[in-house]
């Protein structure tokens, strides 16, 4: 069985919201606009409340109409579009809700688990334990991030408070590709793993991932996890070879800032 609710936790913990907000069983992540994942309402699953009868009874999280209500006015009142991403936590209503109230539904993606079984050094992928200038200089060009978003992107970035890992992979002397693992009870989680275009197509992002996985392992962990668009099929037929397997899915409902 996946424990969706540890590998979620993981998740925000690997890029946290500078501004997070709890209402009945979710969280309003709040980020600058940058990455819906730092922008966007997601669950936490059921609550625990203490009743006569017993103190270990699960009651489900509080009525979605109340958490849409509280969310849309939450992001409107801080100038965003409401976000919801969806994953199995958010229940069986969440999202006929969302697509009657008109919210579109974008980028349907997946959380993929491995075993550390491919996990291999690799002489080119060099990993800092902190984001240095040339780091963050480099995945923010081969990314392509705006200007706009550049100040926010550092400032998840740095706010991290695990273990990180910091790659980057060399072709020469240029670096050539980019990614960050972080180290979470037993779990090494796989972000933002990028080359740039002129590189590509030379089994970099194979290299990194590889790299940041034994980083891991190195780290206590026994499993990595990573997430990735449904769209991306270049990825995930490379994550495939590697022994990743899809564990869950989720999608993102918006509604435009009115």
């Amino acid at each position: 069985m996946i424990d969706v609710l540890g590998f979620e936790e993981r998740g925000f913990n690997a890029w946290p919201a500078p501004r997070n907000v709890y209402f009945g069983g979710w969280v309003f992540r709040l980020g600058g606009g940058y990455t819906k994942r730092a922008n966007s309402a997601n669950a936490l699953g059921g609550r625990q409340e203490m009743r006569a009868d017993s103190i270990n009874a699960w009651t489900p999280a509080r009525d979605f109409r109340e958490v849409r209500a509280e969310a849309e006015r939450f992001y409107a009142a801080n100038g965003q579009p409401t976000i919801f991403r969806l994953t199995p936590l958010a229940g069986a209503d969440a999202d006929p809700m969302l697509a009657a109230a008109g919210y579109e539904r974008l980028d349907p993606s997946r959380v993929l688990t491995a075993a550390l079984d491919a996990a291999a050094a690799d002489a080119r992928v060099r990993i800092a334990p902190g984001p240095t200038p040339a780091w963050a200089n480099g995945i923010a060009a081969a990314q392509g991030i705006a200007p706009s978003h550049r100040l926010i992107h550092d400032r998840i970035v740095q706010a991290i408070a695990l273990p990180t890992g910091f790659a980057t992979c060399f072709v020469g002397e240029r670096a050539a590709g980019f990614g960050l693992g972080v180290a979470d009870r037993g779990a090494v989680g796989l972000f933002d793993i990028v080359v740039r275009p002129e590189f590509r197509g030379r089994g970099l992002g194979r290299a990194i991932t590889r790299a940041l996985m034994y980083w891991g392992r190195e780290e206590g962990a026994k499993t990595a996890y990573l997430q990735v668009f449904d769209a991306n099929r270049v990825a995930l037929a490379l994550y495939e070879t590697l022994g990743f397997r899809a564990a869950y899915a989720y999608h993102y409902r918006r509604r435009a800032i009115t």
